[in-house]
């Protein structure tokens, strides 16, 4: 983008000499931390804007806002397309969750900010997705699940995405793994692949005819019952070539939890196998069930089809300038406006780990006598004849400025800490 005018009032910006190309499956930079996302789909040009943050902090994800002035609300939808923190599959195009608020349930010509019992209703059910394997391969995982061999199924919860297990709504496993059409993973003998969740995969051998291959899956270090596998990649079946290893979790049977695509074997000083379509769902399951509350929000249908959550048993109020919860990390927040009702929910999203908290105890050891425990102490030499503040950092005692000196100015200045008990840092 080049600024094509600048003034007083307004700067205008376009893309004067460059063009941008929205090619399947990229992201095209617009100027800043702004870029254009486009779906991997061939078929149709399906794009959004996106703003991409990478340092760590917290950052509202918000949904489309409302602005009432002297009426009451028609009904209100959220949905994937104007709330970015719900689910959305931009490649093929799917979503799931929905917000909704009735009508004239809000009235800002009578000052009514108070969402009813019953006006707020979420939704949201799972919809089929195609394995990468099975679309770019022919090829399927190992299930005695009706469609579970060829796909699984997505649906958004919260804002975030899940696998609903053999097609149950209700049923929930975090998604924590699943290659694209290109991804490689290269494992080498006797190799841990660490998968997340606690999974790891390991290639245990390779035969010496070098077509055979063993691999097993651990979970927290203790290899699963049934995940000990020999593929034979020298046969004419291609699908010999897929491991699966399946499991009976919340309450189905034979769930595909791990699968691969043993595309390369190499044996030799170094021996090697590399793997596509891998996928990896975790195997424990949150289940919903009816009369569940998240937040101000109440389960009243839960099933395989679909799950339907509402403000049952609480209201919602949007004063001035407050966050109002609704659930799990999503919140309503409105605007310091008396003359209007102006609104909006937003999803809150962590990037980075949280601090690690302090341990229950602090040692009492202080290697330089300074006062402050070694744990806490950020110079552990600290000479006698200094101080040290909170964080551990010292400086020779009545020096106030740090320039070495003792003035009649540092004395005021500590005669007047004294007196007003502040800390000198």
């Amino acid at each position: 983008m080049e600024v094509m005018t600048v003034s007083r009032s307004v700067v205008v910006l376009r893309n004067d000499e460059d063009t941008l190309d929205l090619d399947a499956d990229t992201k095209e930079q617009i100027m800043g931390n702004m870029y254009f996302r486009t779906a991997d789909d061939d078929s149709a040009i399906r794009f959004y804007p996106m703003a991409e943050y990478t340092k760590p902090g917290t950052y509202e994800v918000r949904g489309s806002i409302v602005n009432l002035t002297g009426m009451s609300n028609s009904e209100l939808v959220w949905n994937a397309l104007n709330f970015g923190a719900f689910w959305y599959d931009l490649d093929n195009d799917l979503q799931s969750e929905v917000l909704t608020l009735e009508a004239g349930v809000l009235n800002e010509a009578v000052d009514d900010r108070t969402i009813d019992e019953d006006a707020l209703t979420y939704t949201t059910h799972a919809i089929y997705q195609e394995y990468e394997l099975h679309e770019n391969e022919g090829l399927t995982v190992e299930s005695d699940n009706y469609g579970g061999d060829a796909g699984y199924w997505l649906e958004g919860w919260m804002g975030e995405m899940y696998v609903a297990i053999d097609n149950n709504s209700d049923k929930l496993c975090k998604l924590l793994i699943e290659f694209e059409d290109g991804d490689r993973k290269t494992l080498f003998t006797g190799e841990k692949w660490d998968l997340g969740g606690g999974f790891a995969l390991e290639l245990m051998g390779i035969a010496d005819t070098g077509d055979a291959v063993t691999l097993r899956l651990f979970k927290n270090d203790i290899p699963l019952k049934g995940s000990l596998k020999c593929i034979n990649t020298g046969c004419c079946e291609q699908q010999d070539r897929v491991y699966t290893y399946t499991a009976d979790i919340g309450g189905e049977e034979t769930i595909p939890v791990f699968s691969c695509y043993v595309d390369v074997v190499f044996k030799g000083d170094i021996s090697y196998v590399q793997l596509m379509y891998a996928f990896l769902i975790d195997d424990e399951v949150l289940e919903i069930d009816t009369g569940d509350k998240y937040g101000a929000m109440k389960v009243m249908t839960a099933s395989k089809s679909g799950a339907t959550l509402r403000n049952n048993e609480h209201t919602l109020d949007l004063d001035t300038d407050t966050n109002e919860h609704i659930m799990g990390n999503m919140y309503f927040k409105t605007a310091d406006d008396d003359t209007a009702i102006r609104f909006y929910p937003f999803v809150e999203r962590t990037i980075g780990e949280e601090p690690t908290p302090p341990p229950a105890t602090i040692p009492a050891d202080d290697v330089d006598g300074d006062g402050v425990p070694d744990a806490w102490d950020a110079d552990n030499s600290t000479p006698s004849g200094y101080w040290v503040n909170s964080e551990g950092i010292g400086r020779k005692w009545g020096d106030v400025n740090g320039d070495g000196k003792l003035t009649s100015a540092d004395a005021l200045m500590i005669l007047q800490a004294a007196v007003e008990n502040i800390e000198l840092g």
